[in-house]
């Protein structure tokens, strides 16, 4: 199946993409997804267990089951003040 992965500000400069549809397996999660692109880009390891997800514009857990043409989207963590 196909989605259409985006990620945002230290994520997309590590990936080098900030929008592209990539194929995964049927059953694909964010959490999936994520191995994966850290297998391509090994420095997305340190951020892994704080990157936050959406899946179609809202936000999601890492086991939220993926469907074909679905949107999901990576952010790092957040910090403000």
């Amino acid at each position: 199946m196909k989605i259409c992965l985006k990620t945002f500000a230290s994520i997309a400069d590590v990936c080098g993409f900030k929008e592209r549809t990539i194929s995964v397996a049927d059953g694909s999660t964010p959490r999936s997804v994520l191995e994966l692109l850290i297998g391509e880009y090994p420095k997305l390891s340190h951020q892994k267990d704080m990157i936050l997800v959406a899946v179609n514009e809202v936000y999601a857990d890492l086991d939220t089951m993926l469907f074909d043409g679905d949107e999901l989207a990576l952010f790092p963590p957040v910090s403000g003040g």
